[in-house]
């Protein structure tokens, strides 16, 4: 499955399921992530338990919605008790303060990777800075820390081509 069959959060969820080496029973259908996610196993937690939670987790989707996942408010939440509320079971919620920020960095990394081997004139025509998700503008971690970069990319991108 690529990155860009569904929006970044529920990237993120699912690089955490295939980091993990969960695979949900519920939600059996949904193939790995490509490219492939490497196995980062977390010391102490109940893969199976941690697979059911994340299943029960998935299936709680909003499609179609911005934050189609029930995320903590502010991301990347590396905290277990940010989960706290949002997720039902402990062992998710501990596979999720500790990588669900890996699998938002991961998908940024791998959307970025894709947007720079496309032909220079489908770059031209995409967005190439994050997402547009309703009135909100989710920039790539590669630009986040450069608001300068993040101001160019925008006016490239809403400059009327001729």
């Amino acid at each position: 499955m690529r990155v860009d069959d569904f929006p970044q959060l529920d990237v993120a969820a699912l690089h955490v399921r295939d980091a993990a080496g969960l695979r949900p029973a519920a939600v059996a259908e949904l193939p790995p992530l490509e490219p492939a996610v490497p196995l980062v196993a977390l010391p102490g937690v109940d893969e199976a338990a941690a697979a059911e939670q994340w299943g029960r987790w998935w299936a709680r989707r909003d499609v179609g919605a911005p934050r189609s996942l029930p995320v903590p408010e502010h991301l990347p939440a590396d905290i277990e008790e940010d989960w706290r509320g949002v997720v039902d079971g402990g062992e998710l919620r501990a596979l999720l303060a500790a990588r669900f920020a890996d699998g938002l960095r991961w998908c940024s990394r791998v959307r970025a990777q894709r947007h720079a081997e496309l032909p220079p004139h489908e770059r031209s025509a995409r967005w190439g800075i994050g997402e547009l998700v309703r009135d909100e503008l989710i920039v790539t971690c590669a630009l986040a820390d450069d608001p300068a970069a993040v101001r160019e990319r925008l006016r490239e991108a809403l400059t009327p081509r001729v």
